[in-house]
């Protein structure tokens, strides 16, 4: 599972204004890279030795709390290594438009709509 349109308008939380603030994303992409790293070293038996991996799935929920909890798509799919960083970082990037108003929120959805279409609809016909 990808992140999806969805994911973005989670993101962008418009609460019925369109001028409404947005969430606090700034954290996500390092917290997502973070997460990602300490994944990789636990399997590799290089971080959290003492630790079983159910153990270790609340230690992470612990540690990355805010991103569990204003994010939690976001986080169940790095924990599956199912985000695609890529996607991600060009949601962010999207959003980060928005916020300094260099794009509207509709822009950013069309955008990122197209985007999927290209990348996932498109190549699977």
């Amino acid at each position: 599972m990808n992140l999806n349109k969805e994911d973005l308008e989670k993101m962008i939380k418009n609460n019925k204004e369109d001028n409404s603030p947005l969430q606090d994303t700034s954290y996500v992409l390092e917290d997502v890279k973070d997460l990602i790293n300490k994944l990789n070293l636990y399997h590799k038996k290089k971080l959290y030795q003492n630790l079983n991996f159910e153990q270790f799935l609340e230690k992470l929920k612990k540690d990355y709390e805010r991103l569990n909890t204003n994010f939690p798509s976001i986080f169940k799919k790095t924990l599956d290594g199912t985000l695609e960083l890529s996607r991600l970082e060009f949601m962010l990037k999207m959003l980060n438009e928005v916020k300094n108003n260099k794009i509207s929120k509709h822009t950013a959805s069309v955008t990122v709509g197209q985007e999927l279409v290209d990348n996932i609809i498109k190549p699977t016909l």
